[in-house]
Order: C-alpha cells, then structure tokens, then sequence
C-alpha cells in the first residue's frame, strides 16, 4: 500500500511527472493516489499428505486520486481470482494446474513500476512443470478482450486469443535464465461498415538474473510482431490493416547494490523502438523511447536515510511529434526500520522537480498547473508498505 499527499509550487493539488508515450513514470515523489492490494488466500493442505494441494487465491486493489476522506471516485478493482491444484500426478509432484484471473508477469523494475513483461488476465495452464531437470516449463492460454462493450463486429466482441510458454529457472553462465514465446490471435470482423482484418502475431523473449553476495542484476530482451507487438496480453481493439505490420523491441535493466547497512542503490534502465506501421498514409510511424534512473539511499542515521532519485525519459514519436526529455528528480527525508533500500514501511518527506522540452508542453502531467510551463515543483509526504 501507498499513500499521502502533496501540493505543487503554485499551492495546489500535486499531479504526476510522466513523458507523454512513456510507458513508466520514476516513482519517488511522484506518485498521486492512494494504492493498496489486499490478498486472500487458501492454502487447502489436504490431511493426506499423499493427496492434492491446493491454493485459492483472490486480490482486490484500491485506488483513490487523494481528493478527500470520502472520496467518490474511489476504485476497487478484481486483480484476482484463481486456483491452483499440485501434487495430482506421481511422476510429477510439484507440477501445478490453474485457471481463472491472475497475475502473470516477471519482476517488474522498481523505481519505475515498469511491469516489462505482463501477461496478466484470464485463463488457465500448466505451470513448474520439471523439463528434463534443465528448468520449469509454464504453458498457458490467456485471453483478453477490449473494455468497449458497443465494438462488437460480425463475429461479436472482438478478443485476443494468446498462448504463452515459458522456460525458467534455467542455468545459465553468470545465473538464471528465463525464455519465453507467445501466440496471438485475433478475429475482428466487420464494424460499422469497416472490414476489420484477421490479426496474428507473436512474441518472444529472453530474462537473465544473477546474484552476486549484495550485488543483483535482472536483464530482460523482448521482441514483438503483429497481434503480439504489445508485448502483452492485449492489444489494440480494432486492429487496422496496418497495425497487423507492427513490430516492437524493448531490452531493460535493473540493478541493485548494497554497498553497506547505510548506503545502498538501484539503477534501472530501458530501451524501447516501437514501428506501428503505417497509418492513414504516413508511412513514419516510428516510436523511441529510452529511460535511466538511478535511486541511492543514505543511512543519516539507523532509521532516517536520504533518498534521491534522478529519473530521465527520451521519447521520439513520428506521429505525435513529440521529441524530446523530461528529467525529474527527486530529494526525501525517510524514516524506516533500517537504512537499507528496501526497507519498509517507509515514511517520507519529499520534494521533486521536473523539467522537460517544448515539444512536450501540456502533456507532461503535472496537472493544468503547468500546461504552458517546461518545469514544475512538488512537495509532500507518503507512507509505503507491504508484508
């Protein structure tokens, strides 16, 4: 959970700091809501122990915009709702059958909050299952359709049919590696007198992590094509002719260091060119998008530590005409159980401070406070947690 309150430099409420097409914003001082997931789960260990285990699992979150204690515009939202069964096939035990709706995504990069690779939703699988000792294989279908309940085309609302396999806990030279393929498709169907066409496409990618004593590195490598250029469950809803051209390739980074009980750090990167093909006639529909931010956390004493976060994100996109950075960072007084990075709960006081070019003028968040402006301020506190 997270939450707390801000202002921004002209006395009113403080809105985030996010490039426009930047599919991430860096977290610290920047973040404008009140979040919390509350998860219930069924551990059903059967007396036989020789028997089935079994695990239902629901996850409810909670959003508000921080306007007030009674705020209207509150949202609880279904995240998940699944079981899974282990322990029903001798040859193996710890392979496990699940459906229903659930998280289904590799460690995101934290400072961020940039889930990479999210292939969240509905459906149902085989997971752990024990391929030749040489790692875990995962095999999943996973559907998603678009929220517009009135897009529905000759052949009914239009959805994306995925299949997702994934090879983990694979050893590799320097640590762990993970591998995974995926399989879309859609039908769409003709929609207010448009023909839309049928949409395939595919995706694949490639994690690596490695630990070292207080040293941990996560690198990630994706590609994808067509109905799969998303790198997700979804995609967009019609899909143009055009669009079943486009393609996309990401790679990412995230490190982190302790150097010390009093100084530790994480750095995170990413890289992303997005060709959406063409698009009514213009044929330059290229996207650019590379981020760095690094966040250093100094212990002033066993409980208070000073946190900064440097955050940059480049966004290049044809289309929109955007092309140029925006650079926040961030300086907040923490008090936690210890100094360490990921110590929590975590109680701040911050202050951050963004800038960004001309050509992102009015779409760089920060509110109405700053449409005409390249720079704004805002100051606050927060309280983050999670057990």
């Amino acid at each position: 959970m997270r939450s707390g309150f801000g202002i921004n430099n002209k006395g009113g409420k403080m809105e985030a700091f996010q490039a426009p097409d930047a599919l991430a914003k860096y977290r610290l001082g920047n973040e404008q809501e009140t979040y919390l997931e509350a998860t219930f789960t069924e551990k059903n260990w059967n007396p036989d122990q020789r028997g089935p285990k079994i695990l239902t699992q629901v996850r409810l979150s909670y959003k508000t915009q921080q306007n007030q204690s009674w705020d209207e515009t509150n949202k609880v939202v279904l995240r998940e709702a699944y079981a899974e069964m282990a322990n029903f096939t001798e040859s193996d035990p710890g392979m496990k059958v699940w459906g229903g709706e659930r998280f289904y995504r590799l460690p995101p990069l934290e400072i961020n909050d940039f889930f990479w690779s999210d292939m969240s939703g509905y459906g149902g699988g085989f997971e752990d299952i024990n391929f030749f000792d040489i790692g875990k294989l995962n095999i999943a279908y996973l559907g998603f359709a678009g929220d517009d309940i009135n897009l529905s085309t000759s052949h009914g609302r239009i959805a994306k049919n995925n299949l997702h396999i994934m090879l983990d806990e694979v050893a590799v030279p320097g640590g762990k590696g993970a591998f995974w393929v995926n399989g879309g498709y859609m039908r769409q169907g003709n929609y207010l007198g448009v023909d839309y066409p049928d949409a395939g496409g595919v995706d694949a990618g490639f994690m690596h992590q490695a630990q070292v004593k207080d040293i941990s590195n996560q690198l990630g490598l994706q590609y994808g094509y067509g109905a799969c250029s998303s790198l997700s469950t979804g995609a967009d809803i019609p899909l143009t002719g055009t669009g079943t051209r486009a393609w996309r390739l990401r790679f990412t980074d995230m490190y982190n260091q302790k150097f010390s009980d009093r100084f530790s750090l994480q750095a995170v990167g990413v890289y992303q060119y997005t060709d959406n093909g063409e698009y009514d006639d213009f044929d330059d529909c290229r996207e650019h998008w590379g981020s760095f931010g690094i966040r250093p956390v100094y212990g002033l004493t066993k409980y208070v530590a000073l946190e900064v976060e440097p955050g940059l994100d480049y966004v290049y996109n044809s289309l929109d005409n955007y092309n140029s950075c925006l650079f926040k960072v961030t300086t907040a007084l923490r008090i936690s159980p210890n100094a360490t990075f990921d110590s929590h709960p975590r109680f701040r006081l911050f202050a951050t401070y963004a800038h960004w070019g001309d050509s992102f003028k009015g779409y760089a968040g920060g509110g109405n406070a700053f449409n005409d402006d390249t720079d704004g301020l805002n100051f606050g506190i927060q309280c983050e947690h999670w057990w």
